[in-house]
């Protein structure tokens, strides 16, 4: 971020080198004896709107890569599955997203639905938050955990979960 009064950043952003220029997230507009509060206020904003900018192109990326040859998953099982591989660079979840599931206790295995493992067979374990599962999960393999704040983007058929992958299968 820079800032200032408008012809001061333009002068200022000329002198920078290009990469430094490519990296500016925001330009503060604010006289030089503005208050602190006031200051604090405009870099508050600013950091919202590039963390609402950035989550849409995150959310983007995975939309575009979303497919059966891409590099991105939706969905609760296709998602899970994709944790247990390994897979996922970074998992897309609904904020305050919850639901039970099952997990198995050898191989740690993850599923909305099955009772059995699918890799093992073992008796899988009722699990009252399979998302949090999911979140730890994806903690322990040191992925990017987005939380996605408007409830709309991934509802319906992407079941408030997701993932951009590292490789595919």
């Amino acid at each position: 971020m820079i800032g200032g009064r408008k012809q001061i950043i333009a002068d200022f952003e000329k002198h920078l080198h290009s990469v430094i220029q490519e990296r500016i997230i925001a330009r503060i507009r604010i006289d030089l004896e503005a208050s602190q509060s006031d200051l604090n206020a405009a870099i508050e904003t600013s950091v919202q709107e590039f963390e609402m900018r950035e989550q849409k192109r995150r959310i983007n990326q995975l939309f575009e890569q979303n497919g059966p040859d891409g590099l991105a998953v939706t969905g609760l099982k296709a998602t899970l599955r994709a944790l247990w591989n390994g897979q996922v660079r970074s998992l897309f979840i609904t904020e305050d997203y919850s639901k039970a599931g099952f997990y198995c206790p050898k191989c740690w295995y993850m599923s909305n639905n099955e009772e059995l493992c699918a890799n093992d067979h073992t008796k899988m374990k009722k699990s009252h938050d399979i998302i949090e599962d999911a979140i730890e999960t994806a903690m322990f393999q040191n992925c990017e955990i987005i939380r996605v704040k408007d409830k709309q983007i991934l509802a319906g058929e992407f079941e408030h979960i997701g993932a951009i992958l590292r490789f595919t299968l």
